[in-house]
């Protein structure tokens, strides 16, 4: 939780974007201190410009009053509130530090952390990096931040070694901003001597290209919180254009409990075709994703688009049925609703077959939220089912059991 030139070099370039207005109420995750800790003097020099002769004279009077003071905690910490008190002009400042000191307080960062009020900035001055439960850090940070407030970050990123349990990705505070609706005013990568700003996770590379000297540098933010929407934890922006993975990946799964034997698990399967789509060339090893016992909320097989397409079991012997339940695949609403009108048939010998049901119901059925398709049989006998669709098609389905 140090203040030296990184930081300040972050700073000087968010006093020249007008990123910090005055009477702020503050919230640090870790009060700070200055690094090194005779160089409050050199810090505010490099500030004079945009601060102005008075303040940083004020300033520079209170960093050599808490020098020569009795307190340790003035020794300690008075420094780099002179520092931040002339760059923010606050109304309030209050830290989080595992020190027991006055005005601190002490909470493990790494649990739940509720100071019953929220602030108009947050700053996590290279303290995350010093905390196991990196989600709950930052989920703290938003929480603790008022709608239109700011998080400010310094923490480490390319080439610090042994510091800390992380250094962070470049990209790491584009894919925050994403799955928060973070406004992004300020994403850098900075050293004692630049603070060079991205304007994406990959832009490190063209960054690195022109300034090697960033090889060892800090990842600084300013995000604006736009909403009062709970935290989102973010993924790696790389994967984020697969929208409809990221979807399904993020949906609930609801399994009900079922006592009864599944009669059509792992039984001999066939389809009416294969596809570019399907997991095999093989309709038989395709077929057998549908009845595998695995409910994933993608499809377990996917036929050609064709006339009628379908699927089928085969139950290995004429038995009495109650019901056939199908899981549709979830990852995309359009692809779900393909199989809005889907059709269940029976057979006793694979070759007379009798519809059973047929859906009329343009809205697509669910699977693996808790909603599938449950079709009820009434008793009937039958060694074979099949699914089916009506028209030129393509059918793909999560699974299919029988009961």
């Amino acid at each position: 939780m140090g203040l030296s030139r990184i930081e300040v070099r972050f700073l000087e370039l968010g006093l020249e974007m007008g990123l910090f207005p005055a009477g702020m109420h503050i919230l640090e995750l870790g009060e700070s201190t200055i690094i090194p800790e005779d160089a409050a003097a050199d810090l505010l020099s490099l500030l004079a410009p945009l601060l102005g002769e008075d303040r940083v004279a004020e300033a520079k009077l209170r960093t050599e009053a808490a020098r020569i003071a009795r307190s340790e905690y003035q020794r300690l910490y008075g420094p780099a509130r002179a520092v931040y008190d002339a760059i923010f002009r606050p109304a309030s400042y209050t830290a989080i530090d595992l020190d027991l000191q006055p005005r601190q307080a002490c909470f493990d960062l790494n649990g739940p952390v509720n100071l019953r009020s929220r602030f108009d900035l947050v700053i996590n001055n290279g303290t995350s990096e010093h905390v196991f439960d990196q989600a709950n850090v930052f989920r703290i940070m938003h929480d603790h931040t008022r709608p239109g407030g700011f998080m400010m970050h310094w923490v480490p990123c390319l080439g610090w070694i042994d510091h800390g349990l992380y250094n962070v990705q470049p990209g790491f505070f584009f894919d925050l901003s994403r799955a928060n609706g973070y406004e992004a005013r300020l994403i850098a990568l900075t050293t004692e001597n630049i603070c060079v700003p991205l304007h994406s996770g990959e832009g490190v590379w063209e960054a690195l290209r022109h300034h090697p000297e960033l090889s060892y540098s800090a990842a600084c933010a300013v995000l604006c919180k736009t909403s009062d929407s709970p935290f989102a934890t973010p993924i790696q922006g790389m994967w984020m254009h697969q929208s409809s993975a990221l979807g399904l990946a993020n949906m609930p799964r609801v399994y009900p409990s079922e006592t009864r034997p599944n009669l059509a698990l792992h039984r001999p399967a066939i389809q009416s075709s294969t596809s570019q789509w399907s997991w095999y060339d093989d309709p038989a090893l395709d077929a057998a994703g549908a009845n595998n016992g695995q409910i994933t909320g993608y499809y377990g097989f996917h036929t050609e688009t064709e006339p009628d397409p379908w699927w089928m079991v085969d139950l290995g012997g004429v038995t009495r049925l109650s019901e056939v339940v199908v899981y549709n695949r979830l990852d995309d609403i359009p692809w779900a609703r393909r199989s809005a009108h889907l059709k269940v048939a029976l057979s006793e010998d694979g070759e007379i077959w009798r519809e059973v049901f047929a859906r009329a119901d343009d809205t697509p059925f669910g699977g693996a939220d808790g909603n599938p398709l449950r079709v009820k049989l009434a008793d009937a006998v039958a060694r074979y089912v099949r699914v089916s669709l009506p028209g030129r098609e393509c059918l793909h389905l999560d699974e299919v059991e029988v009961y």
